[in-house]
């Protein structure tokens, strides 16, 4: 356990609260990070962009750029897939209740609500623009493999775990992680494949 000093910088808070995601002492963290998704008022489309942007956090980082610049395609690639994976059988139903018809609004409400950066590219090959995203910051993303840690998948629906508050669960919380990121990445090269 690590005490917060008067001195340290906030990089090193951030490092702190996030040492250890998974702690009782962490809880009022994690309580005002979900609260970024208080704009979405209906509960089930909540979790569905708390879904999706666990989603986006844990697919896309590597062990040394936890926050990288993705392409809109890929995004939606991912995305695409969870709608057609049948995990969730309300993810159209509760999107489209929140009259959500694409899935590029998804995108610019988490940018809206400061949930993502935005950024446009031309390809080098022509002066077509490019759409790019990545988290807004680093707790940001330790929130999206909490929320993705806590999820399991119970006859077809995805589901969230209790709270971790042991050793023992706090290790079952890292498989789900794991399990739930190979999961998730084998699902993004799918809907690849079935695009082209």
């Amino acid at each position: 356990c690590q005490t917060l000093r008067p001195d340290m910088s906030l990089t090193q808070i951030a490092h702190a609260l996030i040492s250890v995601p998974d702690s009782p002492r962490n809880s009022p963290v994690i309580g005002i990070l979900d609260r970024s998704f208080s704009f979405i008022t209906d509960e089930t489309t909540a979790f569905v962009f708390k879904l999706f942007f666990s989603a986006f956090a844990i697919v896309f980082h590597s062990e040394d750029n936890l926050r990288p610049w993705v392409s809109w395609y890929a995004i939606e690639l991912l995305w695409k897939a969870f709608l057609w994976s049948g995990d969730i059988q309300d993810i159209k139903t509760s999107l489209v209740k929140y009259r959500i018809s694409k899935l590029a609004q998804i995108a610019d409400l988490m940018r809206d609500m400061g949930l993502l950066d935005e950024m446009y590219l031309c390809k080098p090959d022509n002066n077509e623009k490019q759409q790019y995203f990545r988290i807004n910051h680093d707790l940001m993303w330790e929130y999206g493999k909490i929320f993705a840690s806590r999820l399991i998948l119970v006859d077809g629906n995805i589901e969230k775990m209790a709270y971790m508050n042991n050793i023992e669960n706090m290790e079952n919380s890292e498989v789900m992680f794991r399990s739930n990121s190979k999961k998730w990445t084998y699902m993004i090269l799918v809907q690849f494949k079935t695009n082209t």
